[in-house]
């Protein structure tokens, strides 16, 4: 299963809930914001084109927006 939600619950916390926390803020934001998986990251599209995505930096351990 690769699926969005996997990238988050996978996270340890705080960056579970920081994570989560930006998700849905951005989301929230406007009906034509969705959702998906690309390079094994969530990424947010705004009518089918990418324009945000979150990660974890590997070596600081910290999420970059």
């Amino acid at each position: 299963m690769n699926t969005p939600d996997h990238f988050y619950f996978n996270k340890q916390e705080p960056n579970k809930s920081c994570l989560l926390t930006m998700r849905n803020m951005v989301l929230k934001y406007d009906k034509n914001i969705t959702e998906t998986l690309k390079y094994g990251m969530p990424c947010f599209c705004y009518k089918g084109k990418m324009f945000y995505y979150l990660w974890v930096d590997k070596k600081l351990m910290t999420p970059i927006f």
